[in-house]
């Protein structure tokens, strides 16, 4: 078990492990399908999902071609912002690239999630995570700590005291929870899911949709496919910076789980300043430890990135430690005993 509220704040280095993509090689792909080129009339060079979708979505010519020509400025520019995010927070005012954008996050997600190393075939014999591929993934030694202690007759109260604030489009967490509570403890799925589904978990940038529902309507398979108009929907559950601060409700509920920590724990986070206004709470609280990865900055990258999180509590004695030496399953691993 974690010491009772502890945040988890995840970038996208912690799905990285899972052979998900950074924000730059997110902004490479995106690039990449956001390139249309077209002989005369006739595609060239185009997704052919998003293609679809911008085809059967758009009822004229004159806004099919200006979402083409959005998706081309998106292309052309966005290497140079080196993330989609920043680059959307750029063009807030340009709704054809907001949209377009979203739709490449979208699309490049769930192709990203199809080749990670927890997915596995609704074919397959198994119908289940290779748990076996994991070894190497923060989601191990975290699921470990989380059921340490914990009978099976008291899960229900699993996540007590737990908060994952995910910066990532991925479901990478409930997909790996609602499997490795199936196999610890020997529940159904339908079981696993509603657990799952107490967990304090907030996606700030959104996600590429729901894993399930009660009614199996509206869900998203993970590392699924979608066409047409589901893939316009799908984009609409993405957020860009500006819509999430203009969204007081998850917004101050990101805050509040904040401002009430005691432990608060970086995996994967780049620390962009924009992420961590927005995580500032409006009223500072008690946090008494605050550690994150940083894996591969310079010394003074670390120390830079300490003093920019002092900036979330109002206790001077806070320790705040931040490893540039460690991934996030080695980094848990190293620092177990200060977490449970």
């Amino acid at each position: 078990m974690f010491k009772d509220k502890t945040v988890f704040v995840v970038g996208a280095g912690a799905s990285a492990e899972l052979g998900l993509p950074v924000g730059s090689q997110l902004a490479e792909r995106i690039s990449d399908l956001m390139r249309f080129e077209f002989d005369s009339i006739r595609p060239v060079k185009a997704d052919t999902l998003i293609l679809n979708a911008f085809q059967r979505y758009f009822s004229n010519t004159t806004d099919l071609n200006r979402h083409f020509e959005a998706a081309r400025r998106i292309s052309d520019g966005i290497l140079l912002a080196q993330s989609i995010d920043r680059f959307l927070n750029l063009h807030s005012d340009d709704e054809e690239a907001i949209l377009c954008g979203k739709t490449a996050i979208v699309r490049a997600i769930l192709e990203a999630e199809e080749n990670s190393s927890i997915y596995y075939s609704a074919d397959s014999n198994s119908r289940m995570i290779d748990f076996t591929r994991l070894n190497d993934a923060w989601l191990t030694p975290f699921f470990a700590q989380l059921i340490d202690g914990r009978q099976k007759s008291d899960i229900d109260n699993l996540f007590d005291g737990v908060t994952i604030i995910s910066f990532n489009y991925d479901r990478c967490i409930e997909h790996y929870l609602i499997h490795a509570l199936q196999k610890v403890y020997a529940i159904s799925q339908d079981n696993a899911v509603s657990l799952v589904s107490k967990l304090e978990i907030y996606h700030p940038y959104g996600t590429v949709g729901d894993l399930y529902s009660s009614s199996n309507n509206g869900t998203t398979i993970f590392g699924g496919k979608l066409h047409g108009e589901l893939l316009i929907n799908a984009a609409k559950g993405i957020r860009t910076f500006t819509e999430q601060i203009e969204e007081e409700d998850t917004l101050s509920q990101i805050k509040r789980s904040i401002m009430l920590a005691k432990s608060i724990v970086f995996l994967g986070f780049a620390y962009h300043r924009q992420n961590i206004e927005l995580l500032r709470p409006e009223r500072q609280g008690n946090v008494q430890t605050i550690i994150g990865t940083a894996f591969g900055i310079s010394e003074h990258g670390a120390k830079e990135t300490a003093r920019r999180l002092g900036s979330l509590t109002g206790n001077k004695s806070t320790m705040i430690e931040i490893n540039n030496k460690l991934l996030c399953k080695p980094f848990l691993d190293y620092y177990q005993l200060s977490l449970g």
